[in-house]
């Protein structure tokens, strides 16, 4: 039997051909013997002469590729020659595309049904069945000549943050985009160091079968890569020779990575050589991808492709989940699967040789003539050349049945959360009332808002209420991302502080167990309930007023409490009458290496460096103007960094904010002030163990926090491990800090003042730091238990009746999030005055500035008003009071024991007031700081 490959070189334009074709040919050529003799053709320069009688000689003839010179040379030996001789004709991408090309030029005219079309994979033998009704496959994967000395090859280590790598083109049908989000969102969730290294080169191709270009897809990469803030993560290597990347990666562990929606995804050899390598690789569930799951199950996470509106979706939340998945995986031992031998696959070849069947037509289905007919009316055929436009977009119904059968499946019915935020995919953001931007795969997009309830944000913190149907349909189209959505429970966390959550439940757990105190519970934490009667170690966080209004749920017959501050403490026995002895204190060197911080020195360059949540609950603007004025007003070198990322919390008690998001509330406030110095630095999505390691020039944290929950603070613990000097706000956790410089709270959390005099106060705070820098904190020390004793639960459910009883019912609020209504309250002013007054320290004083505005109403001071205050020169020494709070019983003992009474408004209009005030004091204590008196 005498067999003529017909081969070209045309084709290797595509840097994979370059290597199937060969490939290809090799097998072929491998199989000659005393039975077969095998001959190659390259038909690029076809010599009819040289040719034509080696085409006579031919039993069989391998067809390794299509192009129009294959086409030529095939009408010789079929029209002019009429050879009956069977033909292996490999189909590559043909089969998705409908064949289109062999019927436009008449190539499969010259096929019948003993003629072979041989596949890689079982979706391409999938697609072929709406192509033809009467053809015949064979499946023989590609392989890989070398696998006798990769065999040689030693099991590669798994690390633990092993890089992820993609190699092949930079194309939109590559899905990198999604890779690159998925990747960050992954970073960020799993506090992973892990990289994201790109082999390739961008083909600028697009989606050639929808007719889309995609100018300067790696420029976009690029753009969307520095948006996301992951230059440092994301690795672009441009083209590099296989060989070199060989060398470069094969010692080292890491993950390959490809989310490919190519159309032509029948193989995958750079996938193909990662798994017999023994390594750990992340494919699209997408033609010949699908077929490694059979030989490579250990290895390998597929994801899914899902059907949508706009076709097929493989999504960054589930490359994210895939990423997280793999990292559970070993690596193996380099092994090579029989089926993909040359033995195998010779003797399929051999057998498909010997099998003949009678010659018939070819029948063309529905479906490929229907996209002949699309390319016709879609595509241009010009000079001979391919037009690659074969469906009008991806609505288009028929690209949905070669989808269909090449791996997308229908999509999911997603759970929708109504109490989380919704991030917009970065290439996509909210104009108004609609979302607009460029899917680099799918095109422009442009989807209207409808209003709702459920919350998205875009990449510039533009944010919406949009419907459920609307969540629904962005989800679909792979367009969301569920932000603190936990991919191991599918559940969503409400808590904004998981991250320093789960960093002490650990550190905790161990303390304690070294201390021989077990059957932990951690309601702050924890999903399950404890179901053991039996007593119980409750290790309350930050939301230990909200555990003890729960805990009527808790079934244990008694408890002991442990806490991680001796000001949460102090709550619970004052606010809450728990028994001293029932609650201890983990004293912070427990569980972190702390030491006394060294003292606060603002001579030379200093950097100050805040590292943690980013919301107003911590300050931030506070923060930014009270470093301003050290430098401004004191000729301070110092440079304000500022580590986290941005949220839109506020307190109940603190009174109205702009909606505007926070971001940009500080973002503008650092680029209006005048910066003598250094302007502060923002650094976003920075790992928790990474931040202490940058190299700042004499760092010292600085932290004005007034968070209810600060009940340890786990970054500042980090900068005691580090012997960093500290500048604390005077409360919660930070009292416990020894060594460090405390700011009185009476600038930090005036009650219902806080935008109103945040620019004067945060002079008063650099004067208190300037001044004070060598006063360092003796931390407040309770005295220890004599006795560890335990609540039985239904004292604590007595103690919690009385508590409600005492405050009021609306307190029950802070346990759904809806404080706000309790803090308009007359119990609940007062219950948050009190609470405050546990958790922070404020130096008492002898005088009152009385204010006339509504502080509420204003959402700035005044430049007059601003003036005045600053004709007193300690203003540390004095209260500021609003007239509307001035007459309330709480402020009155403080009133009449009151030195002086400065007035800040002239008193035409305010006489009522003014005698009142009078009748209280007497006339000889009020000073008007405008000048004159009534």
């Amino acid at each position: 039997m005498k067999v003529l490959i017909l081969t070209t070189e045309e084709n290797f334009k595509w840097t994979s051909m370059q290597e199937i074709i060969p490939s290809i040919e090799n097998l072929w050529l491998s199989m000659s013997s005393d039975e077969i003799t095998v001959e190659k053709v390259c038909v690029d320069e076809l010599n009819l002469k040289e040719h034509m009688p080696k085409f006579l000689a031919a039993d069989k003839f391998v067809v390794t590729a299509f192009n129009l010179k294959i086409v030529k040379a095939f009408e010789i030996i079929k029209k002019v020659l009429n050879h009956e001789g069977q033909t292996f004709f490999y189909v590559h991408n043909m089969a998705t595309i409908g064949c289109w090309p062999l019927n436009y030029w008449k190539f499969s005219d010259l096929l019948t049904t003993n003629d072979v079309f041989v596949v890689s994979c079982e979706r391409d033998i999938d697609s072929l069945r709406i192509n033809y009704d009467n053809c015949r496959t064979v499946l023989t994967p590609f392989t890989y000549t070398d696998h006798v000395v990769n065999s040689k090859k030693v099991k590669v280590e798994k690390s633990s943050d092993a890089d992820f790598v993609f190699v092949g083109r930079v194309s939109a049908q590559k899905n990198l985009h999604s890779l690159i989000w998925g990747f960050s969102n992954f970073i960020k969730k799993n506090l992973s160091s892990a990289r994201l290294v790109i082999y390739g080169k961008e083909d600028h191709l697009g989606s050639p079968n929808m007719g889309m270009s995609c100018d300067s897809y790696m420029d976009h990469l690029k753009s969307l890569t520095k948006t996301l803030r992951l230059e440092d993560k994301v690795i672009f290597k441009g083209f590099v020779d296989r060989d070199e990347i060989s060398r470069d990666l094969e010692s080292r562990d890491h993950v390959m990575v490809s989310p490919s929606l190519h159309s032509d995804e029948n193989f995958g050899m750079a996938a193909f050589k990662y798994l017999i390598s023994g390594k750990r690789c992340i494919l699209s569930d997408w033609g010949g991808h699908s077929d490694y799951i059979h030989s490579f199950t250990d290895q390998l996470e597929l994801i899914s492709v899902r059907n949508s509106t706009l076709g097929p979706v493989l999504s960054a939340t589930d490359i994210e989940e895939a990423m997280k998945n793999v990292s559970n995986k070993d690596n193996f031992e380099p092994h090579f699967p029989a089926q993909y031998s040359l033995d195998s696959i010779q003797e399929t070849l051999k057998e498909a040789l010997k099998d003949q069947r009678e010659q018939e037509g070819l029948s063309i289905h529905s479906h490929s003539s229907g996209l002949l007919e699309n390319q016709e009316a879609h595509g241009k055929i010009i000079d001979n050349k391919f037009s690659e436009k074969i469906f009008k977009d991806y609505r288009d119904l028929l690209s949905k049945e070669f989808f269909s059968h090449y791996g997308m499946i229908e999509s999911l019915e997603h759970q929708v959360f109504d109490r989380n935020l919704y991030q917009l995919a970065p290439w996509l953001e909210i104009q108004e009332n609609t979302i607009v931007g460029k899917d680099f795969h799918k095109g422009e997009i442009e989807i209207a808002l409808d209003k709702g309830t459920y919350p998205i944000v875009d990449i510039s913190r533009n944010k919406r209420s949009v419907s459920k149907n609307l969540i629904q349909k962005l989800l679909t189209l792979g367009y969301l991302h569920l932000s603190n959505l936990d991919l191991d429970v599918e559940r969503f966390k409400e808590d904004r502080c998981n991250t320093s959550i789960d960093i002490l439940k650990e550190r905790v757990s161990s303390y304690l167990k070294t201390i021989g105190v077990d059957n932990l519970y951690f309601p702050d934490a924890d999903d399950n309930f404890p179901t053991s009667t039996e007593a119980t170690n409750v290790v309350l966080f930050g939301g230990y007023l909200k555990r003890f209004l729960e805990s009527g749920c808790w079934c244990f017959d008694k408890m002991h409490f442990w806490v991680l501050s001796s000001s949460v403490k102090e709550v619970l026995i004052s606010l809450c009458n728990l028994p001293e002895n029932t609650i201890s204190v983990i004293e912070r060197e427990k569980i972190f290496d702390v030491k006394p911080t060294a003292e606060v020195d603002l001579t030379g360059e200093v950097d100050l460096v805040y590292a943690g949540r980013l919301s107003r609950v911590k300050n931030i603007e506070l923060l930014v103007q009270t470093v301003f004025y050290l430098q401004s007003i004191h000729n301070c070198q110092v440079r304000l960094n500022i580590i986290g990322s941005f949220e839109d919390e506020s307190h109940d008690y603190w009174g109205y904010f702009t909606e505007t998001s926070y971001e940009n509330e500080i973002v503008k406030l650092i680029n209006e002030l005048d910066w003598k110095y250094a302007k502060p630095i923002v650094h976003t999505h920075v790992n928790w163990e990474e931040w202490p390691k940058k190299e700042f020039n004499k760092p010292h944290y600085i932290s004005l926090s007034s968070f209810l929950s600060e009940d340890f603070a786990v970054s500042v613990a980090q900068a005691e491990e580090a012997q960093w000097p500290c500048i604390l706000s005077n409360w919660g956790a930070h009292r416990d800090v020894s060594g460090a410089l405390l700011l009185p709270m009476n600038f930090i959390v005036p009650f219902l003042k806080k935008n109103v005099l945040s620019d004067i106060y945060a002079k008063r705070l650099a004067h208190f730091i300037f001044k004070n820098q060598t006063n360092q904190n003796k931390p407040l020390i309770l005295k220890k238990n004599d006795q560890v004793e335990y609540l039985k639960i239904e004292d604590l459910d007595r103690l919690r009746r009385n508590f409600v009883k005492t405050w009021g019912s609306e307190i029950l609020s802070l346990s759904s999030n809806e404080g706000w209504k309790f803090a308009a309250s007359e119990k609940g002013q007062i219950f948050y005055r009190t609470l405050v007054s546990n958790l922070g320290h404020f130096i008492e004083r002898a005088n009152i500035v009385l204010i006339q505005e509504g502080l509420n109403e204003i959402t700035s001071i005044s430049k007059e008003l601003s003036t005045l205050f600053h004709n007193i020169d300690e203003l540390e020494g004095f209260d500021v009071l609003s007239a509307t709070e001035v007459l309330q019983k709480q402020y009155m003992k403080k009133l009449m024991t009151s030195e002086n009474i400065f007035l800040t408004f002239d008193s035409g209009g305010c006489e009522t007031l003014i005698s009142t005030i009078e009748s209280i004091v007497g006339e000889d204590k009020i000073v008007h700081l405008r000048g004159g008196s009534r």
